[in-house]
């Protein structure tokens, strides 16, 4: 999770909306949430179910009823209004098909303009059994522009979108010059689910219960935040996978914590949580605006448990490296431009060591970041980072089995100059040693001119952090001490709902 904020990444600005306080016996939460499951907005997408299912139009209208796939696509281009054009991916076995139509969409347009026909939004049956659309498949529905059709399975079963299953029921919204898919759930199956997608379904079931109360928190202070959806089902909100977030751990920990939110002066909190707060959290106005009593930055050694995994090792401590060119791209790609960069000036840092002014000095002039918009400036994973230029004069020995270097190396346009060998040998009867071959164990690469910054953390660090209190879980710590060692002054408190 991310947050609701209004975010200007130039400036580096962002502020925590401001909600009245009530008494918390006034607050409870609805039986279903509508959620962006479309998210950045989609122009084609493949809806099915696990059986048959309802689509109605705005005015009640049955538009399709019965199994299979359908396609709901914008822009469509038909021959004659019939014979779709088939867009993206398409199976080696039918792209003779894909091109012959194109072939003949091609005379058409040449022959007679008029039999090109462009159809702002359709719905379509989808034949083939594969998930990816072909977008082959007779037209059911069509309309000038995005329309609200909604899809509701006709029994227990859910639906899928893209291949992803929900449950509850789906309606088509615009989202502009594309459309959304909203998700309207029941309140307690999106709690579960958000568990199951924001960490591991086998973490510890104190570290799961902190995090669904936290959701909880987090999903009644934001409710219709979006207008005509409350929230977003990504880390702008809170992940939401659909049923594969779900799990007997994750059902449990709804369970047990059932109708309890952070609160405090009786109101509930901006419950936010990033991933790995990299040892420390952050003060609320040293990464956004407001100054929140109950978003103080304190220790979180539990983060450090991350190091014993594979996967989550990197959101502890990571290094980020660029050539110049590179770097001048990535801030090109942002709207920032100081021509060739000579320096990066960390001018003011916080109590924990994030980053609060960076200055960018190149041969155009330079430009002043502040706060979380460095990690966004710089491609970073979190503003608790150093900075250093490094010249073309270091090498570095690489394990030959080590995909990810190298692969970061190759990126970087390292140069390999030497290939470390050992030699396979085999101890004789005699005592001696007989050499049979040699083995690449290592190459030596020469890096060239480079930035590097190296930080610690993943996210924000305001509130909780996830590997935090799945270390504190794993060390006794319970959900309540969890949450009020993230959550200062807090409490725990009651409400009705799920």
């Amino acid at each position: 999770m991310r947050r609701a904020l209004v975010a200007a990444l130039a400036g580096a600005i962002l502020l925590v909306a401001s909600l009245p306080v009530h008494a918390a016996n006034t607050y409870g939460l609805p039986e279903t949430v509508r959620i962006n499951i479309g998210l950045e907005g989609l122009t084609q997408a493949v809806i099915s179910a696990t059986g048959p299912f309802l689509v109605t139009a705005p005015e009640g209208k049955t538009v399709f009823r019965d199994a299979g796939r359908l396609a709901v696509r914008t822009n469509v281009l038909r021959l004659d209004g019939d014979i779709a054009i088939p867009r993206g991916y398409v199976p080696v076995e039918e792209r003779p098909t894909r091109l012959a139509l194109i072939r003949e969409a091609r005379l058409a347009e040449a022959i007679s303009p008029k039999s090109l026909v462009r159809i702002p939004f359709e719905l379509e049956q989808l034949a083939s059994v594969s998930t990816l659309d072909t977008g082959i498949g007779p037209s059911i529905f069509r309309a000038s522009s995005i329309i609200g059709l909604k899809f509701a399975p006709l029994d227990q079963g859910t639906l899928t979108l893209n291949g992803k299953g929900y449950r509850g029921t789906f309606e088509v919204a615009p989202y502009g010059q594309a459309f959304t898919i909203i998700n309207t759930v029941a309140t307690d199956r999106y709690l579960v689910s958000v568990v199951g997608s924001e960490i591991p379904q086998d973490w510890h079931r104190e570290a799961q219960a902190a995090q669904v109360i936290a959701a909880r928190t987090y999903l009644i202070r934001h409710l219709g935040s979006h207008g005509s959806y409350d929230l977003d089902g990504d880390e702008r909100d809170q992940a939401y996978k659909g049923v594969y977030g779900e799990a007997d751990s994750t059902e449990k920990a709804l369970q047990r914590t059932a109708g309890l939110v952070i609160t405090y002066a009786g109101a509930p909190i901006d419950a936010f949580y990033s991933a790995n707060a990299g040892g420390v959290t952050e003060n609320s106005e040293n990464v956004w605006v407001t100054s929140l009593p109950y978003l103080r930055s304190v220790a979180s050694p539990g983060d450090e448990v991350a190091l014993r995994s594979s996967w989550g090792a990197s959101s502890y401590d990571w290094t980020k490296e660029y050539t110049e060119p590179q770097l001048r791209q990535q801030l090109f790609r942002i709207g920032v431009n100081v021509g060739q960069i000579q320096a990066i000036d960390v001018l003011e840092k916080s109590a924990s060591g994030g980053v609060l002014l960076a200055r960018i000095r190149g041969s155009l002039g330079s430009r002043d970041v502040i706060k979380d918009s460095t990690r966004f400036t710089f491609g970073l994973k979190s503003q608790l980072f150093t900075v250093q230029f490094r010249p073309a004069t270091d090498q570095e020995l690489v394990k030959v089995d080590d995909a990810t270097r190298l692969t970061e190396l190759g990126n970087l346009g390292a140069d390999r100059d030497a290939v470390v060998l050992s030699a396979q040998s085999s101890l004789q009867t005699d005592g001696s040693v007989l050499v049979s071959g040699f083995k690449t164990k290592q190459y030596l690469y020469r890096l060239p001119a480079r930035v590097v910054f190296t930080g610690k953390g993943y996210g924000h660090r305001v509130g909780m952090s996830q590997w935090g209190m799945q270390g504190m879980a794993v060390q006794g710590a319970d959900y309540e001490q969890i949450i009020k060692h993230y959550y200062q002054g807090v409490a725990l408190t009651k409400i009705a709902g799920p």
